[in-house]
């Protein structure tokens, strides 16, 4: 992450439009794997096995293969991938906590023009990303459309959580929160109290 708040909106950005190719690529790869390199081999054992050239153990491991590792591919890229996009928000709100602070101005003008430019390349991204998964996922693989429901939802509601993370990222770095300052105040406030 980056020292200034407008750069680590940028990155934010390019996350969502990264992290949405690399899920549809791994989709994509997923489903080439399965439908055509492992089905194709699967066939070839089944054949070899039915002539008596290789025993039925072989057959039983490539059916295992199949019920417990490649059926969980799918939903273990959707866990990375929001493992991955968690890490990166709770970076990108420490980072713009420590980031240099913005005065009034930069924040309203950020708050004004910054989040409408953010939010007008994000329609673009959003109106591609539902081209990409409308043609190209629902058509090709359409049977792991459904299968990636964390990345969906965001996807879904790419705007609107977007636009609260970058909220909540220029309030943190708009608004001091350190607590020590707070409580070290407040303390001496009471004593003042008390002498008082």
């Amino acid at each position: 992450m980056g020292d200034n708040l407008y750069e680590n909106v940028g990155n934010l950005v390019a996350l969502s439009f990264i992290s949405s190719i690399s899920i549809g690529l791994g989709l994509f790869f997923y489903a080439v794997f399965n439908d055509y390199v492992y089905y194709n081999l699967n066939i070839a054992v089944k054949t070899l096995e039915s002539s008596g050239l290789i025993g039925g153990w072989v057959n039983a491991i490539m059916e295992s293969f199949q019920t417990t590792v490649l059926v969980l591919i799918p939903n273990t890229l959707d866990l990375l991938w929001a493992g991955t996009f968690l890490l990166f928000v709770y970076s990108f709100f420490q980072a713009s906590y420590y980031a240099k602070r913005e005065g009034y101005f930069g924040v309203l003008g950020f708050m004004t023009f910054g989040i409408m430019g953010v939010l007008f390349i994000l329609g673009i991204f959003e109106t591609l990303t539902n081209w990409f998964q409308t043609e190209f996922i629902a058509k090709v693989i359409p049977t792991l459309i459904y299968s990636t429901p964390l990345f969906n939802l965001y996807i879904s509601n790419l705007g609107l959580a977007n636009l609260s993370i970058i909220a909540i990222a220029v309030i943190l770095n708009f608004v001091d929160l350190d607590i020590n300052k707070f409580n070290f105040r407040k303390d001496k406030e009471e004593i003042q109290n008390e002498i008082s």
